[in-house]
């Protein structure tokens, strides 16, 4: 058996990796030019945003304006 498989793939189709992470591996996970907007996070289960993705920006700062707009009037 090979022990790549225990550590990083998929499980419900949901991406895994376990493998601990490294700088070079953080950058050329988070950031994909003309990659996907969600690619698979650097370390755990599920996705993270590509920050090279155009929109990625433009979600982030629709979430930033919801969070301190409910901050300012709350």
């Amino acid at each position: 058996m090979n022990r790549t498989n225990d550590i990083q793939g998929r499980f419900l189709g949901i991406p895994y990796d376990w493998r601990f992470p490294t700088l070079l591996k953080t950058v050329r996970r988070i950031y994909q030019p003309g990659g996907p907007l969600f690619v698979p996070k650097v370390f755990g289960w599920g996705w993270t945003i590509n920050l090279a993705h155009p929109v990625a920006w433009l979600l982030m700062g629709v979430v930033l304006a919801l969070v301190l707009g409910g901050l300012i009037s709350g």
